[in-house]
């Protein structure tokens, strides 16, 4: 289900989320433009992000 969340500090590529999620739940960080209210998904977690606390800008 679509739930609305509210963002606070940013360190990279990494955003907190302060409300609208609690410990356990799923998040969709990539491909939610394709989602509508009661989709089937196929979740795949071979692709985590690194847990950098100084994370490097990326070359463009």
């Amino acid at each position: 289900r679509q739930v609305l969340v509210t963002t606070g500090a940013t360190r990279g590529d990494q955003v907190a989320v302060l409300t609208g999620v609690k410990e356990g739940d799923t998040v969709v960080t990539a491909g939610q433009i394709k989602l509508r209210q009661g989709s089937l998904l196929a979740i795949n977690n071979s692709v985590q992000p690194l847990n950098d606390p100084n994370p490097k800008p990326r070359d463009q």
